[in-house]
């Protein structure tokens, strides 16, 4: 198992307590991708500016509006003590 998933600096995200929050014309390419290249999970790393540590993100969930039109993904930590969403412009 090899890792392959897109890595990111937390600074292209707006940090509110365990919440992260984006859009996608932060990235120049799709931010998210398969984490392992055995797996078809999808999601992304996050590296902290400040520690340099990684923390996986893997997909949770679409989001909709009230006219059913999806306008943000929301990525879970493995730990599950993070929520990152990406919201499309």
């Amino acid at each position: 198992m090899n890792i392959v998933a897109k890595i990111h600096s937390s600074k292209k995200f707006s940090w509110n307590e365990n919440r992260g929050t984006a859009s996608m014309s932060n990235f120049s390419e799709d931010p998210w991708g398969r984490v392992f290249d055995d797996s078809a999970e999808v999601g992304f790393v996050v590296k902290s500016f400040r520690t340099g540590a990684l923390k996986f993100f893997t997909y949770n969930k679409n989001i909709k509006n009230k006219l059913d039109q999806f306008v943000a993904t929301e990525f879970v930590s493995v730990d599950k003590k993070q929520k990152i969403v990406i919201f499309f412009d």
